[in-house]
């Protein structure tokens, strides 16, 4: 889940975890809140877990289904040697995240 940014000065917000309920417009889901931190360019992990509630119908969160075997714990932000950042697991997950313009 990508929380898009209304102004520029917004902190760049991403959430990885898992829906625990649903209903037509808004899902229930329990994981971990990345923040992006501009010393390193990356996004990092808070490290409390967290029940959030998000709005299926709003257009501002940006969502993507991760394969089931994703731990989301384990879920890392790093970028490759052609300087792409992708997120993964470190073994089922290895997406690139450069297309939602976080190293622009």
């Amino acid at each position: 889940m990508i929380v898009r940014r209304l102004f520029p000065q917004d902190i760049r917000r991403h959430f990885i975890g898992e829906v625990t309920d649903a209903t037509e417009s808004i899902v229930r889901a329990e994981g971990y809140a990345y923040l992006y931190d501009t010393n390193t360019n990356l996004f990092v992990r808070k490290h409390y877990s967290q029940v959030r509630i998000f709005s299926l119908v709003d257009g501002i969160n940006i969502m993507s289904i991760l394969p089931r075997t994703t731990n989301p714990k384990k879920v890392v932000y790093r970028f490759t040697e052609k300087n792409r950042m992708i997120l993964t697991d470190g073994d089922s997950l290895s997406m690139d995240v450069n297309e939602f313009g976080v190293n622009r």
